[in-house]
């Protein structure tokens, strides 16, 4: 398309749209391009270094689940039926496989030991709450009213 005006763009859209659509589908049938999986293992290669079948073989290095929780892939969608590859993000080597959930978690926490020991260690201290000992219900009742009002 030769022209430079994004008016004289549409006219040209409008006059020959049938003919570009239908030049599409007989080069699209002629050569399809690669399917879903040719573009995630292509992806694999180019971003990760990750040849075809290393996925597979990471994959049965962690029993066929997350690295972290154990999980298996799941679900319908693309994203959930793989699980995410984990790298480090100043070298760039893969450390494993994750599911969505913990990927996101290591993400959030800044990929940063340290910070996720911390947040283990909140969660065994605060995580399961015990009953709280007879004769306590007054006390709870009086934090309650100093938050109600």
């Amino acid at each position: 398309m030769p022209y430079r005006r994004q008016d004289d763009r549409r006219a040209w859209w409008a006059r020959n749209r049938d003919r570009y659509n239908a030049l599409r589908r007989v080069a699209y049938a002629k050569n399809p391009g690669p399917s879903i999986s040719q573009a995630r293992e292509g992806r694999l290669k180019s971003v990760y270094g990750l040849a075809r079948g290393d996925y597979a073989a990471l994959l049965y290095q962690q029993d066929g689940g997350c690295a972290i929780c154990g999980c298996p892939p799941r679900g319908e969608s693309h994203v959930s039926k793989t699980l995410h590859v984990d790298h480090d993000h100043d070298t760039g080597l893969v450390r494993g496989l994750l599911c969505n959930a913990c990927n996101h978690a290591i993400g959030h926490l800044r990929d940063d030991a340290a910070l996720c020991r911390r947040a283990a260690e909140y969660l065994e201290r605060h995580g399961a709450r015990p009953k709280p000992p007879e004769g306590s219900e007054q006390a709870i009742e009086t934090t309650r009213s100093l938050f109600d009002g």
